[in-house]
């Protein structure tokens, strides 16, 4: 499951809970092993992605991902890390991305251990564009990484042949849950990045993506829901 808003405990009350609880029931039942994948989480940026993520939902049971399943625990607390020799330059990027945009008001320059995302939600409009030649420029000398975007944020990530499509497949296999004929994948996003996941499932013709977005898009997902709300 992938739900991109940033979020944090104390504020997310009652629905959560039950949220929550559903997620343990299913962990527990010995023919479902749920993986939670989430982006950003508001609580602890300080720590690893997939500890944030731990650290938000509390469940031993599950298995957790991040930054685009860059940053794996198992429920073993086994760690998979595709990109791990890139983490000294992911450093060096956000310091210079962080300096890069202080003179811009509301911009957040966040540092998801393997990526490096620049949130713009918090701009003025008119100024969008020179977050975006900012982020540019910086790039020049980190050959090494590139450029993608999702809802209001630009995101650094190394070059590299991952995604959450291919994590969702490692999810599949290191789990031992890619038998279609057994296992029934569901993949919820909310994020231009998450079509990867969905795209996998559908060539896979097993399991469902659900897009939540409140406006029609084109997508690989199957079904849509206009709220996260509505996943319950």
């Amino acid at each position: 499951m992938s739900q991109s808003s940033s979020l944090q405990r104390s504020s997310v009350g009652g629905p959560v809970t039950r949220f929550e609880q559903l997620l343990h029931e299913l962990a527990c039942d010995c023919w479902n092993n749920p993986s939670l994948y989430e982006n950003r989480i508001a609580d602890v940026f300080s720590l690893p992605l997939h500890i944030q993520v731990f650290e938000f939902v509390q469940l031993k049971e599950l298995c957790y991902a991040g930054s685009h399943g860059m940053d794996i625990m198992d429920k073993e607390t086994k760690l998979f890390q595709p990109a791990s020799e890139f983490l000294p330059m992911i450093i060096e990027a956000y310091d210079s991305l962080v300096e890069a945009t202080r003179s811009i008001t509301g911009a957040n320059v966040e540092n998801n251990k393997f990526c490096v995302s620049v949130h713009y939600r918090n701009v003025d409009k008119q100024d969008w564009n020179s977050v975006a030649q900012l982020v540019d420029d910086v790039l020049k000398s980190f050959p090494h990484l590139k450029l993608t975007t999702g809802r209001k944020v630009l995101e650094v990530r190394p070059v590299i042949d991952w995604d959450k499509g291919k994590a969702v497949e490692f999810l599949l296999q290191s789990l031992r849950l890619d038998d279609p004929e057994s296992v029934l994948p569901i993949y919820i996003g909310d994020d231009r990045t998450d079509e990867d996941a969905f795209k996998v499932l559908r060539e896979r013709n097993c399991g469902y993506g659900i897009l939540v977005s409140q406006l029609p898009k084109q997508t690989q997902a199957f079904y849509s829901l206009r709220a996260p709300s509505e996943v319950m």
